[in-house]
């Protein structure tokens, strides 16, 4: 993808200008990092994702990102509306704070949270938001932070920063122009981090030798004095859980008092029950409504239970460099002694793109649970007798199993698959340029008479994810189901149904059937 021209990237700019209202679009497209900027020639993100309605792709790609649909830029608009409304008697200011809380009183109704007393601190992205959780961690604790990453290989890339207290992108949130890999102003207690891989050289690692790694690394920091921030997976790029259930439960009794767990949760890819647990439990959580909900690309927020923020004396807690990744309505209003620390004014893309997020929550969670299951268990059941000829699916042993705890997502909804040709694993770039080639209209034929759709048809797909397989380097392709697809498919009539699951289930035989052709066209 090319860069971003000067124009678009002055326009995400323009749109952080205090005073200055912007159409939708740019709204959707501002208030984050270099991620967020649109390609000159295709109007799509780094990922692409377009801000606009873009109806001629089939989307099976809701593991990295998603395109955002009518309903949800509908809803996107009318909140504007009703904000540039708003400003002419309350204030620019005040009426994005009632809007952003009215927001988040309804996401933790949709959450299942409105019982739990939970702070929700919003986020361009699930990568901020674990710059955000650090931040949090390093104001309440007096002494050394030391991070530990558990499945450091199969999360964002920017963690690796994110995690040490470091710039991540050359670009904040904020439109501040920094150099990535630098120490953020006041990040200043961060030790050495400690990442544990998911995978090793010949595949996989299982559950029980992440477990122990985990303990061996907690032990070891104990030793030296840290206090310590461990980053838990749920679920990973590649749909994983780890560590285990019980190894968290032993972590919070054995280190209490020196260990804070935050989940990430950004595919979320978990059940409200399973959230709820978690926050119960004094876990700090990291969600997107971007990846399972396909709401507007990076949506972000940390939920923090609020015992965790009443820690908190004032702004001057927090790092000062954190003013440059957050503004002052991405804090609940409650919070009026943390909020000072930030910029009143900017750019509400953080918000805005969670108001699309919630169009497409609102859709999922009023069909029926039944039906949710159904759907998410038949297209599990499809993904395998899809695979072509030259795909091989990634199987993972020794993963936690799915309990009563996990509701409808004890069925896996993310399913990553390693492409070979002439028996090889393809290169990560091999694999990186078939999954823009599947976005793009390459106009290829022939196809075989069964399947519905022209080859020249689009689909996205998740971004390869890096993995080494006998000392080769390789890359995962990804494909999803998502809260959309249940969404679009029920109707009342089971019969209807039925027809929607398997129109969408011969979309993606059309995808797989696209893979074998471009594969077919560049190795004759």
């Amino acid at each position: 993808m090319k860069p971003a021209t000067s124009i678009e990237t002055d326009a995400r700019r323009s749109a952080l200008a205090p005073g200055v209202l912007r159409d939708t679009a740019t709204y959707l497209a501002a208030g984050g990092d270099s991620r967020l900027d649109l390609d000159a020639a295709t109007d799509l993100n780094k990922y692409g994702c377009s801000v606009v309605p873009r109806g001629s792709a089939a989307n099976f790609g809701s593991s990295t990102a998603s395109s955002i649909s009518p309903r949800a830029f509908q809803r996107v608009e009318r909140a504007l509306a009703s904000w540039h409304s708003a400003t002419a008697s309350q204030g620019q200011a005040a009426a994005l704070d009632r809007h952003v809380d009215a927001m988040r009183d309804e996401l933790a109704d949709l959450l299942g949270l409105s019982q739990v007393d939970v702070d929700i601190i919003l986020s361009p992205s699930g990568t901020d938001a674990q710059l955000h959780a650090l931040a949090l961690f390093h104001a309440a604790t007096a002494v050394p932070v030391a991070t530990i990453v558990v499945g450091a290989d199969e999360t964002g890339s920017g963690a690796v920063f994110t995690a040490a207290g470091r710039h991540f992108d050359v670009v904040t949130a904020t439109g501040k122009r920094v150099q990535k890999g630098a120490r953020i102003d006041g990040m200043t207690r961060v030790a050495p981090t400690t990442h544990i891989p998911a995978n090793g050289p010949d595949g996989p690692r299982s559950t029980d030798e992440i477990d122990r790694d985990l303990v061996a690394a907690i032990k070891e920091a104990d030793r030296n004095g840290y206090k310590i921030l461990l980053q838990a997976m749920n679920a990973s790029k590649l749909g994983r859980r780890y560590p285990s259930d019980s190894c968290l439960a032993e972590i919070r009794v054995r280190w209490s008092g020196t260990v804070q767990i935050v989940i990430d949760a950004c595919q979320m890819r978990l059940s409200r029950r399973r959230l709820r647990h978690h926050l119960q439990c004094g876990d700090m959580v990291i969600v997107t409504g971007s990846k399972f909900f396909t709401g507007p690309a990076f949506s972000g927020a940390l939920l923090a239970p609020s015992s965790f923020c009443d820690r908190l004396s004032g702004p001057g807690d927090i790092p000062s460099g954190m003013a440059d990744y957050m503004l002052r309505y991405q804090w609940p209003v409650r919070r009026r002694h943390i909020r000072t620390a930030f910029a009143e004014t900017g750019c509400p893309g953080a918000w805005l793109r969670w108001e699309g997020a919630l169009a497409e929550m609102r859709s999922y969670y009023s069909v029926p649970h039944h039906f949710r299951t159904h759907a998410l268990q038949r297209f599990s059941s499809a993904v395998g007798k899809l695979y072509g000829d030259g795909c091989r699916p990634t199987t993972f042993d020794g993963d936690p199993a799915a309990d009563v705890m996990d509701e409808e997502f004890a069925v896996r909804t993310l399913f990553p698959f390693v492409l070979h040709e002439k028996g090889t694993p393809v290169s990560p770039q091999r694999a990186s340029l078939l999954h823009r080639q599947l976005n793009n209209d390459t106009r290829l034929s022939p196809m075989t008479a069964e399947i519905r759709n022209p080859a020249y048809r689009m689909y996205s797909i998740g971004q390869p994810v890096l993995l080494e397989r006998d000392g080769q380097a390789t890359a995962a392709l990804r494909v999803s189901a998502d809260a959309r697809y249940v969404t679009d498919c029920w109707a009342s009539s089971f019969d209807v149904s039925s027809k929607r699951i398997e129109a969408h289930l011969l979309d993606l035989k059309s995808m797989f059937a696209k893979m074998e052709a471009l594969q077919a066209k560049d190795t004759t």
